[in-house]
């Protein structure tokens, strides 16, 4: 919406076809925050940290500290995974209870790190809040940043002192692969995951360059970490599945949250995945049109990052993938993702990674053929399925085949 526009309405008017004002929420947080900033904060870290990727590679990073009076588990604050079920204003209070310290480094600094970065990494290896003290060089600034990509951005300032109050707690299996600098980070990665650490968890290890081979380790932006981790994870759950069963009929997953509605069919076949965005008019960034996004891989994987979709492509793609390795059964999946009006500010991808997780930890409905599930599925969406159907890759070739085997038939 144009500048010009948000004056004309200040956020009576709903101007932009939005059910709440993005611009409004922000300053009804802010007024509650503002009393609460200091330059020296003495409290818990989630734990918690951010890179940022501007100028890469000399990037903003630092660790992340709850604010005293925000009444909230510092855990919660930063931990994506436990979000769920909260409202847009919810999150917005949550990530305003935190603020970012940063300081700019080089990203190969976690190479041969400094005592300073040594107590970052440490922190953010915790599994648990460690109480932190800091000092700011000027005091933190109220200004919430909204990401597609990572959670909403906290207050921050310059870090001028810092220091673990704290011990860490970090678990054995973790410190044993975090002193290991002959691993490479993906087999840390797998390792990590098989041992029951979430992606969230895994984000941060890999943006603070605590895995890795010790003269390749890096500071990883969290933004790119975010899909890093979705994506080299999925690959491996790709080479588990590839020579297992196919399910044996259509199975329909679903879950609406924050505005986006999720319907997920499993087709009997090879491994292929089919990632469709449809973003309904006053839908953040959508305008006022039903904008149609599309992605897809066959049984052999992606070549090229999704462009189209981001990091939201893998964020879906890896719980469908971890669902078909627990079940022991691989399908053709075509994901529907619906973004309504309701969701009228990005969040970042865990909206889409949580949306799909509750999906498919229900139990399916269950169709004989394409036709059936595809006509409950149409009663579900706010848009016509033919949009879907017309751009989908999966459908098309499904159509096509049966088509062929009537006619030898």
């Amino acid at each position: 919406m144009p500048p010009r526009e948000c004056l004309q309405c200040k956020g009576l008017k709903l101007l932009c076809g939005r059910a709440q004002c993005p611009l409004l929420t922000q300053y009804e947080v802010r007024a509650g925050v503002n009393k609460m900033l200091s330059k020296d904060i003495y409290d818990a870290s989630p734990p918690g940290i951010f890179v940022g990727w501007k100028g890469y590679p000399k990037v903003q990073m630092g660790p992340m500290v709850s604010i005293g009076d925000c009444g909230y588990d510092p855990h919660l604050l930063d931990d994506p995974g436990r979000w769920y079920g909260s409202e847009i204003e919810d999150i917005i209070t949550y990530r305003s209870s935190l603020i970012r310290s940063k300081q700019r480094l080089e990203v190969n600094s976690a190479r041969d790190p400094d005592y300073k970065l040594k107590e970052f990494q440490e922190l953010v290896l915790s599994v648990k809040p460690v109480d932190v003290e800091m000092l700011f060089s000027k005091i933190p600034k109220f200004h919430i940043l909204f990401s597609p990509m990572s959670e909403p951005m906290p207050p921050s300032a310059p870090l001028e002192k810092f220091s673990l109050e704290g011990t860490p707690s970090i678990p054995v299996s973790v410190d044993k692969i975090h002193s290991d600098t002959d691993l490479n980070a993906k087999d840390a990665l797998y390792e990590l995951h098989r041992c029951g650490y979430d992606e969230y968890y895994l984000t941060k290890i890999l943006s603070a360059g605590t895995l890795g081979i010790g003269k390749r380790r890096k500071l990883v932006p969290t933004r790119w970490s975010i899909t890093a981790v979705d994506d080299i994870l999925g690959k491996k759950m790709i080479e588990e599945i590839r020579d297992l069963p196919s399910v044996d009929e259509y199975l329909v997953f679903e879950n609406r949250y924050l505005g986006n509605r999720f319907e997920i069919l499993f087709i009997p076949g090879e491994f292929e995945f089919e990632n469709i965005e449809c973003w309904l008019p006053g839908s953040v960034w959508s305008g006022g049109e039903v904008n149609i996004i599309e992605e897809y891989e066959s049984r052999e994987g992606r070549r090229g990052y999704a462009v189209r979709q981001g990091g939201g492509y893998y964020a879906a793609r890896l719980p469908i993938l971890e669902k078909m390795f627990r079940a022991r059964r691989k399908a053709k999946v075509l994901c529907m993702r619906e973004i309504s009006e309701e969701y009228y500010l990005p969040v970042g991808v865990w909206e889409v990674r949580e949306n799909v997780k509750r999906a498919l930890s229900k139990e399916p409905e269950r169709f004989s053929s394409l036709e059936e599930s595809l006509s409950y599925i149409k009663g579900k969406l706010s848009a016509d399925i033919g949009r879907y159907t017309r751009v989908s890759r999966i459908i098309e070739r499904e159509k096509t085949q049966r088509t062929l085997l009537e006619w030898i038939k």
